[in-house]
């Protein structure tokens, strides 16, 4: 089913050898990449024209301006092949904790706290950089059809059990060489985290109350509410399917569209990956139909076969 038609379903209701471990047979084909360096990867992202995953490292705590964040390059076989080929230590370079990645063009596109930065997509040069104001969690990132990128405000600020409440929570528009536009903000959203914008609107998930949502011409819709909250990434298929993470699940889940047995409108949920210990924002290798993972908590990074839709 192409994309059009499920969103109108929806709004109708050491060594290099050693850098990847194959897992047992539960899991086959399975990558595990760890123990290579990765410091609270938050991030992968496949990038086709050099065929290499980029995964964002926060390195330390998520809220910290200490420019020490950075930026890994991986081959599809799980060796790293540049740590830090993005390093907020280099002398030219601000990355503080960077999160969410998306391919603009000729740029990679980074959260960063507060700020959206821009790198030079084959070098990993600085390209500029957007501050938001008022923003303190800036998350997911996605490009628009219309121009730029769509970024979150996941609301967060520091506190004695890890993550408070900042009041920030808002989704904005921020173009090249632009001034950011805020689209929408709490209370219509609340810890918004992934972000996809179609043809047709915006979509997100919902950290604290695990709502895969819809905001379009300004009308916020729930489409689905999954089994377990804490939701990240948020990843659209070409069948118009959703791929979400979710912390509290451990797990990944595939969203479709379907109708029940009088033919009204639902969805579909199914696991489409377990056993995952803090998955953030996911990618999809679409050359090899995988699923690219970033465990958190864990510093490592999951590559496994992405199952087809039933």
């Amino acid at each position: 089913m192409h994309v059009s038609s499920w969103c109108c379903v929806l709004l109708l209701g050491g060594a290099a050898a050693a850098q990847a471990e194959i897992r047992a047979a539960k899991d086959p084909g399975r990558i595990v990449v760890a123990e290579v360096g990765f410091a609270t990867p938050e991030c992968v992202l496949h990038e086709p024209a050099h065929d290499v995953y980029l995964v964002s490292n926060v390195h330390g705590s998520p809220f910290a301006k200490d420019d020490n964040g950075f930026i890994s390059r991986v081959k599809p076989d799980g060796r790293v092949e540049a740590l830090k080929w993005i390093d907020g230590a280099a002398a030219d370079v601000t990355l503080h904790a960077p999160k969410g990645m998306v391919l603009l063009g000729d740029l990679l596109v980074v959260t960063d706290i507060d700020t959206v930065r821009f790198f030079a997509r084959d070098t990993g040069r600085p390209a500029g950089e957007i501050v938001v104001p008022g923003a303190t969690f800036l998350n997911g990132i996605a490009a628009s059809p219309h121009g730029g990128v769509i970024v979150t405000d996941s609301g967060f600020k520091p506190a004695k059990d890890g993550f408070g409440a900042s009041g920030s929570d808002a989704i904005w528009s921020v173009e090249w060489r632009g001034k950011p536009e805020r689209i929408a903000t709490r209370p219509k959203v609340a810890r918004p985290n992934g972000v996809v914008e179609t043809a047709y609107g915006i979509y997100l998930v919902t950290w604290e109350t695990g709502e895969l949502q819809s905001l379009i011409d300004e009308d916020l819709r729930t489409l689905a509410r999954l089994p377990k909250a804490q939701l990240d990434g948020l990843v659209n298929q070409r069948d118009g399917s959703w791929l979400v993470s979710s912390w509290e699940g451990r797990c990944v889940y595939r969203v479709a569209g379907d109708r029940d047995a009088d033919g009204k409108p639902t969805t579909r949920v199914a696991v489409v990956a377990s056993d995952l210990e803090s998955p953030a924002a996911i990618g999809v290798d679409t050359r090899r139909n995988r699923l690219l993972v970033p465990l958190f908590t864990r510093d490592a990074v999951v590559i496994t076969p992405l199952p087809a839709a039933r």
